[in-house]
């Protein structure tokens, strides 16, 4: 119960005041309730050890006020208990009524990240790249994402976003349009034009499928005009794989890019075993029991 009301308290700063003046009442019970018992082991300590010098009268007084501070003991810590419980459930009704506070302790659950301002590419990139991550396990809409996104502001981050958003219709706000402001704020115009022309001309030259396609993705943002289109993207993905992997044989006009993406992986991991089975046979004038086999290419 008391961690419930930690966690609740946290998230309702506006009861704390409430919250603390039931604390602090139970604590007064519970002291009151320790003074009582400490008492009458007193007296019964005076009784066993012959020490004290009570008599039955004194007795009788000891314990009829020591029985009414219990009772009334009693009563308070029962009230304060049902105080307490019942800003325990406030809260958490508050709580579990704003879909907003919700959504945004899921975002951290999930691994949601801060972001303070740091103007380096890769640190600007690995943000955005975890909010979309975050985003693909959520069912949110665009303006959604915009709004937890620019809730894990700090700093300079924090300052730029509250100077941008004066006279902006939030509630049409979309996280594709934070993020070309964002991009165009936090990735300088050099840096921007260099990393664009880098996309231009990347190709999978010695890089194993996943190291292209994660380089491919991570450089993407910075040439949107390349891939805002399912075609123009496959197309521009296809024209980088290595010379084996050519367009005519991965289809790039109606495919989604995860398909494109699945055949490529396939044929390089066919391409792997060719060379192993060509190894392995060697000259077409040796070990003739190899002839007449054949290699097979994967199905699309």
């Amino acid at each position: 119960m008391i961690a419930a009301w930690e966690d609740s308290d946290e998230s309702n700063s506006e009861n704390d005041g409430s919250n603390n003046e039931v604390v602090n009442l139970c604590l007064i019970a519970f002291g009151d309730a320790e003074e009582v018992m400490v008492g009458r082991y007193n007296l019964r300590s005076a009784k066993l050890n012959g020490t004290g010098k009570e008599t039955t009268a004194n007795t009788a007084a000891v314990e009829a006020a020591t029985t009414g501070v219990t009772n009334t003991v009693e009563v308070n810590v029962g009230e304060m208990m049902a105080q307490l419980l019942q800003v325990v459930q406030n809260n958490n009704q508050g709580h579990q009524g704003d879909p907003f506070a919700m959504r945004n302790k899921d975002f951290g659950s999930l691994g949601g990240q801060k972001f303070s301002g740091n103007r380096k590419p890769t640190a600007v990139n690995a943000w955005v790249q975890k909010c979309e991550m975050v985003f693909g396990r959520m069912q949110l809409t665009e303006v959604q994402k915009q709004e937890l996104a620019t809730y894990q502001l700090q700093g300079a981050a924090l300052f730029w976003w509250n100077s941008w958003k004066e006279g902006l219709d939030l509630t049409t706000l979309t996280w594709a349009d934070f993020k070309t402001r964002f991009d165009l704020k936090f990735i300088p115009a050099a840096i921007w034009s260099q990393l664009s022309d880098e996309f231009l001309k990347l190709t999978q030259e010695g890089r194993t499928m996943i190291e292209y396609v994660t380089k491919f993705n991570e450089l993407s943002r910075y040439a949107p005009y390349l891939v805002d289109t399912q075609e123009k993207k496959n197309e521009k993905f296809i024209k980088g794989l290595n010379h084996y992997l050519s367009k005519s044989r991965i289809p790039f006009d109606v495919e989604p890019f995860d398909r494109v993406l699945d055949l490529a992986l396939k044929y390089e991991e066919n391409e792997k075993q060719f060379k192993k089975w060509k190894a392995r046979v060697g000259e077409t004038s040796r070990g003739s029991h190899y002839r007449g086999q054949q290699f097979q290419r994967p199905q699309q």
